[in-house]
């Protein structure tokens, strides 16, 4: 069912040809109702860009929340190796 602004009686330009007689619809808006369904699954550039600048932060803070992590790791592992050495036992190696 194509909506009401398809109706040639919605709107008509005072210089429209088209007639009730001839035609319900304005033939223009029928076709762009059809291009609208054609294209209503895809995504505007503004949702892509918008999509992206979110994952892109959330991948920036996932990177720095596992950075953090990591030198924490290091920093804990080298406390651990320096105290070992510190009391003469033995460090494990790779």
């Amino acid at each position: 069912m194509l909506p009401s602004l398809t109706k040639l009686d919605f709107y008509r330009s005072p210089n429209c040809l088209h007639t009730l007689e001839s035609s319900q619809e304005y033939p223009i808006a029928v076709h762009f109702v059809k291009l609208l369904e054609i294209f209503q699954n895809l995504l505007s550039h503004e949702t892509i860009h918008y999509v992206y600048s979110n994952i892109k932060i959330i991948n920036e803070a996932m990177a720095r929340r596992l950075r953090a992590i990591c030198e924490k790791n290091v920093a804990v592992n080298s406390l651990v190796i320096e105290q070992s050495r510190q009391f003469g036992q033995p460090v494990a190696s790779r």
